[in-house]
């Protein structure tokens, strides 16, 4: 999980923290993170493709894959900071999160459209 919900709206020029201490290992329960390694994936939405968010239960995210141009760059950690000063306004990026443990693994997104501003902070679990 990533703390923040499917969907967010951030200001331009402020570091974004990616949380995923909401994340956890089925069999030892919340708040163990032993084994668990957390891979961060960003990109932009290219094309005149959109996001496309299906509401599957309240907990489940698709988006389009192929309309993400994603940076070479990985960033490694239960929580990280995106700098956008180097990103633009009213563009939507989208930041997987890829969780490992031995041979398991599962992955989430989360999409945050950039705007001027310092527009207000929602958050959900």
């Amino acid at each position: 999980m990533i703390y923040g919900g499917a969907e967010v709206v951030r200001g331009h020029n402020e570091n974004i923290t990616m949380n995923a201490s909401l994340s956890y290992d089925q069999d030892v329960g919340p708040g163990n993170y032993s084994g668990m390694n957390f891979t961060w994936h960003y990109g932009e939405i290219k094309g005149n493709d959109t996001v496309q968010l299906s509401s599957k239960r309240d907990w489940f995210t698709g988006v389009k894959e192929s309309a993400v141009e994603y940076s070479k760059d990985k960033v490694y950690g239960l929580e990280v900071a995106f700098d956008t000063t180097l990103m633009s306004v009213n563009k939507t990026y989208v930041v997987k999160l890829v969780v490992t443990k031995d041979y398991r693994n599962s992955s989430v997104f989360q999409v945050i459209r950039l705007v001027k501003g310092d527009p207000p902070k929602i958050l959900q679990r």
